[in-house]
């Protein structure tokens, strides 16, 4: 049947007498209990429109098939948006409609061979052009099982809560992309990108490359090594850098041990206050030595230990005269000096 035989409508029918019988013969169906019956027509009338926009004078010959070639069909690959998509399948369908309907079946044919490169705006434009979207397969696209289940992924999407289908929605599409995402974006959504290849299988097989998720993986392990190995650098950079304080801690370690040794431990002994010695304490020193006598002020720094021994005996004032050594001799013989002398005390004799 061609499509003016349809709209009872002969070739001098234009675009307006093609709309005012659609109109007419739209009312004599009921829509929701003839679907093939709508559909039949609304393809009569879109071939009807087309043909008369071409310009064309005459109606195409019952066996006349206006199929493209395969050159015109190679069009459809490597498509690179949906406008183009749209172009493309609006230019090359036939206006027979027969014809029309055997190339809706070699694009159908195409989507269901696998994904390719275009793909993604292929499908699309394809259910826009064809009416596939929202509706059931006509009788002559019914061995299309992996379209008619792409058909279902898509309204199945479109069920779900807004935030899941955003969210699904947003993977699909960079799961369609050429380039590979960064690796937090990886992390983020290569769950998802697992979820949706499960729930929209035959979607996803139409209209999106197969081991996309495998490229994701691999290049997500890949960053992550990547990651790691930076990570074991710079902490070997650290320890590196811990060591080496270390090692320059233990050496000023060592030299601030052997300054104590060289300076007798000054640095940790508890300076105790100085005091001269009363007279009395002067003649504990000297009750058992002759009487000392010097030509000047004699003075000394004495140390003792927990049991009063001299531990240091010390010359601190000037030393004039011949009897120093008397002095020396009187402070020595003195100890052990009582509790109650200080650990660290000086003596001066004047002259």
């Amino acid at each position: 049947m061609k499509f003016l035989d349809r709209l009872s409508l002969d070739a001098s029918a234009n675009s307006r007498t093609i709309r005012r019988a659609y109109a007419r013969e739209l009312k004599l169906i009921d829509q929701e209990a003839e679907p093939a019956a709508f559909q039949a027509l609304r393809e009569a009338y879109e071939a009807a429109l087309r043909w008369a926009e071409s310009g064309a004078t005459e109606l195409p010959e019952p066996d006349q098939h206006e199929m493209p070639h395969e050159r015109a069909l190679a069009q459809l690959n490597d498509l690179k948006s949906l406008e183009q998509a749209r172009q493309i399948l609006q230019s090359l369908r036939p206006l027979n409609l027969e014809d029309s309907e055997a190339f809706e079946a070699v694009v159908a044919r195409l989507l269901e061979s696998g994904w390719r490169p275009g793909h993604e705006y292929l499908f699309p434009a394809a259910c826009e052009i064809f009416y596939w979207d929202g509706r059931q397969l006509p009788s002559y696209m019914d061995d299309f099982d992996a379209l008619a289940g792409a058909l279902s992924d898509l309204k199945f999407l479109r069920m779900q809560p807004e935030e899941t289908r955003e969210q699904h929605t947003h993977v699909i599409n960079r799961l369609r992309e050429t380039g590979v995402p960064s690796l937090a974006d990886l992390a983020r959504d290569i769950l998802v990108a697992e979820i949706v290849f499960t729930k929209y299988p035959d979607l996803m097989y139409l209209t999106c490359a197969p081991r996309k998720v495998e490229v994701w993986r691999e290049h997500m392990s890949h960053l992550i090594k990547q990651v790691k190995a930076q990570e074991t650098h710079r902490v070997a950079k650290t320890e590196s850098r811990s060591l080496e304080r270390v090692r320059w801690f233990g050496l000023a370690w060592l030299v601030f041990w052997i300054y104590l040794g060289a300076t007798d431990f000054r640095l940790l002994r508890k300076e105790e206050p100085l005091r001269q010695l009363t007279v009395m304490e002067m003649q504990w020193i000297t009750k058992n030595v002759e009487p000392i006598r010097v030509d000047g002020p004699v003075e000394y720094e004495v140390s003792l230990d927990q049991d009063g021994d001299i531990s240091k005996l010390e010359l601190v004032g000037s030393q004039e005269g011949r009897t120093v050594s008397n002095i020396d001799h009187a402070i020595r013989i003195a100890a052990p000096y009582p509790a109650e002398y200080p650990r660290v005390f000086r003596v001066r004799f004047p002259i």
